[in-house]
């Protein structure tokens, strides 16, 4: 077997078919069973195969066509959007990353020659961690609304993620801070920010 560099490496799945069709069943569940969906995120696209993206892409879309469906683009800023990785895709999602401070996000991309509008979306945790922890404390509510008014001075969403408990509850600390920061946004001009200049 010859060397495979590491772009190449990046083009191979690494899940088998089986897992792909696996998953695509689970998949199905979701998109059949429980109504109209708002967004699906699959997370680690690279390791599924090209050719299995586009077709869970072409199938959820058929299934559910006003849902959006992330590839995440992982922890980048999305000025570059990983094709290799992370297509097709509805959306470009930054994890822990604020798009450029220059010019923001760029909504127009060329896509395998075609012009394409990708809306993109911050995707960051409410404290420390991605999954529920006893011990994780909220952020501070001036971090939580400096990181909202980036992300939408720069032409984002912003989603901020919280674990809930082996229960299913979301902590009453965590809760308390996502009211707290809706109060604080309320309290902005317009209900959030006005951006002027070149959008």
């Amino acid at each position: 077997m010859g060397e495979v560099d590491g772009a190449e490496l990046m083009l191979q799945a690494y899940v088998s078919p089986e897992y792909e069709e696996f998953q695509l069943r689970q998949i199905e569940e979701l998109v059949t069973q429980y109504g109209d969906l708002v967004e699906l995120w699959i997370d680690i696209p690279r390791v599924l195969s090209r050719s299995y993206r586009n077709r869970l892409y072409q199938f959820v879309t058929e299934k559910q066509p006003n849902m959006v469906v992330a590839m995440n683009n992982g922890i980048k800023d999305g000025a570059k959007l990983r094709t290799h990785w992370a297509w097709p895709t509805d959306v470009v999602t930054m994890e822990r990353q604020l798009p450029p401070s220059l010019g923001g996000h760029q909504k127009l991309r060329m896509i395998e020659n075609k012009t394409v509008y990708l809306p993109a979306e911050v995707c960051d945790v409410v404290g420390k961690h991605w999954f529920y922890n006893p011990e994780d404390a909220p952020r501070p509510d001036s971090e939580l609304l400096g990181m909202y008014l980036l992300a939408r001075a720069r032409g984002t969403n912003f989603l901020l993620n919280v674990g809930p408990s082996p229960e299913g509850v979301v902590p009453k600390s965590v809760a308390d801070a996502f009211l707290r920061l809706g109060k604080n946004i309320k309290q902005m001009p317009d209900y959030g920010i006005e951006i002027s200049g070149p959008q």
